[in-house]
């Protein structure tokens, strides 16, 4: 799946080179003529005069020009290649409701350049795919539906997959003809016949304008197309068999979720909670096993003491970092109770950010002695008597807890047929070997839910 993913990254960056050539909107009159001028000198690779004439119909807020400049900047044409500001200008001209400009931020957010510079966000990508696909665009159409195919940026649903598949079919493109026909070999024919449907809707709207709130595909549970992404954590592989995976995250990570996904190797995967505690703070989901990589293990001791070293592992800031990317961060163990006297978390000490919350916390041999729960959030206090508020930060920065390890294990244990493995830690693993092995069983988990903003 993920090649497939790459192969059409590559075909949407031909198809938009070619679309660079035409026009797709007529520009107001009053700038028709300086606008026609800077496409001859473009044709004729005179790009000095198009961006001459190109520059102040984008700074007066012309969309064309606006996508012109941002192409010539992604292109290196006649200025010092620059994807930071190809986005802005596709930006400024997408808002105007240009389609190309929207297909190009989409193809940007969805292939990323680095994490300086454009790092790849598939919400982004979703999000200016479905704009250019609600005004008929094929390629937008086709885009989208790979990644509802996938599940990247949407929820994976094979459905809405073939709903926007069959839209971009009718416009005569092959290679979307053909990526309906394989996804079909994946549907029951109860699943064609309800995406069939829904894409007759889908061509109403987009006939009607495309604009307002989408069809709701109403007979299909929980309306997956209308689901939105609400929260985002970590989580981590403890069992498994050849058919399903049991991971452990937090119980505030997922217990409000209309659906929950997690991401084997950056392609999205349905999960289901079959157990939650709300005062340990604790879930367990099942998946679809990842074939090939083993579970997390348990520290056989119980204990741990001030001062070990400890490592905390995870997939903070999704949508603004890639999926693909585990975030390890090193510290130790400051106190074994948590807030307010609480003996089932412990204290430590290490950078974490949003996302970290239900990813493990690891020895430095690499077992788990902890499920990382939240961070220190300074408080205000109030002198009365003084009129002021005092505001203490620095005194609490990487104060973070974590559910003890026990407390896990018990949890588990209270699950029949989930097995979990246990070894003594003994030895001290390198920072490179134990961010590999995080990274082979610590796993993002995103929450959807219907009432997101």
């Amino acid at each position: 799946m993920k090649s497939l993913i790459v192969a059409v990254v590559a075909m949407a960056c031909a198809a938009l080179c070619a679309l660079a050539a035409c026009n797709t909107a007529t520009p107001p009159p009053s700038t028709a003529a300086d606008f026609t001028e800077g496409m001859r000198a473009y044709e004729q690779q005179d790009y000095a005069t198009a961006l001459r004439e190109f520059r102040p119909l984008a700074e007066q807020g012309d969309a064309n020009a606006q996508y012109r400049l941002g192409h010539m900047y992604s292109q290196g044409q006649g200025v010092h290649q620059d994807f930071r500001q190809a986005a802005v200008w596709f930006t400024k001209a997408a808002e105007r409701g240009n389609v190309v400009s929207q297909l190009s931020l989409g193809r940007l957010y969805l292939s990323g350049i680095s994490d300086e510079v454009i790092p790849r966000d598939f919400l982004k990508a979703a999000e200016w795919f479905r704009k250019a696909a609600a005004k008929g665009h094929w390629l937008a159409q086709h885009m989208l539906g790979l990644m509802y195919e996938v599940g990247s940026g949407v929820p994976q649903d094979p459905i809405l997959a073939y709903a926007w598949y069959n839209l971009a079919a009718t416009q005569g493109n092959d290679g979307v003809r053909k990526a309906r026909q394989d996804l079909t070999k994946r549907m029951t024919d109860e699943q064609i016949t309800i995406a069939q449907q829904f894409s007759g809707k889908l061509h109403e709207w987009i006939v009607a304008g495309g604009d307002g709130p989408p069809p709701r595909l109403v007979s299909y549970a929980k309306e997956k197309q209308n689901l939105r992404v609400w929260g985002t954590g970590s989580g981590f592989l403890v069992d498994q068999n050849l058919q399903d995976a049991w991971i452990v995250t937090n119980e505030h990570v997922v217990g409000d979720c209309d659906r929950v996904t997690i991401y084997w190797d950056g392609i999205s995967h349905s999960a289901e909670v079959e157990d939650m505690d709300e005062y340990l703070d604790l879930a367990l989901l099942k998946a679809p096993s990842k074939v090939g990589e083993e579970a997390a293990t348990f520290s056989q001791s119980r204990r741990v003491g001030r001062g070990a070293g400890v490592v905390a592992a995870g997939y903070p800031l999704q949508g603004q970092m890639s999926v693909e990317e585990l975030t390890v961060t090193y510290g130790e163990v400051n106190n074994l109770v948590g807030p307010k006297g609480d003996r089932k978390r412990l204290q430590f000490q290490a950078s974490i950010q949003g996302g970290n919350s239900g990813g493990p916390l690891l020895d430095y041999a690499g077992n788990v002695i902890g499920v990382v729960a939240s961070k220190f959030n300074p408080v205000i206090n109030v002198d009365p008597s003084k009129g002021t508020h005092e505001i203490v930060i620095d005194s609490t920065q990487n104060v973070n807890f974590a559910i003890k390890g026990g407390m896990v294990r018990g949890f588990l244990d209270n699950n029949a047929g989930v097995e979990y493995d246990r070894r003594p830690s003994k030895e001290d693993l390198t920072g490179e070997r134990l961010a590999e092995l995080a990274e082979t069983f610590t796993v993002p988990i995103w929450c959807w839910r219907g009432d997101a903003p």
